[in-house]
């Protein structure tokens, strides 16, 4: 797979929902009520991860889940990580 230039992992990040392009990846960081909210989507993010067979960083904690994709063999972005990260925005927006 193909590594994005900066321009294409921007113009991709635009389209989704509250990811930002950090050091050759894509992260979204998640407010939670509480810890429990951010285990449900640390779960559901790896659900998504597991279907795509593209797995992300994922770091919870009391009131946050932050997800991060990259492509290392690519060595940095790729269409399948703003893909896998529209597929997770997806999955929230439906619960």
């Amino acid at each position: 797979m193909n590594r994005l230039t900066a321009e294409e992992a921007s113009a991709g990040v635009a389209k989704l929902d509250g990811w930002k392009v950090k050091d050759d990846t894509i992260m979204r960081r998640i407010k939670t009520r509480d810890f429990a909210e951010a285990l449900r989507i640390a779960n559901l993010a790896g659900e998504v991860a597991e279907q795509r067979n593209h797995h992300p960083e994922i770091r919870l904690g009391w009131g946050f889940c932050r997800i991060t994709f990259t492509t290392h063999d690519a060595g940095g972005l790729t269409q399948a990580d703003l893909d896998a990260a529209a597929a997770l925005d997806a999955a929230l927006a439906s619960g």
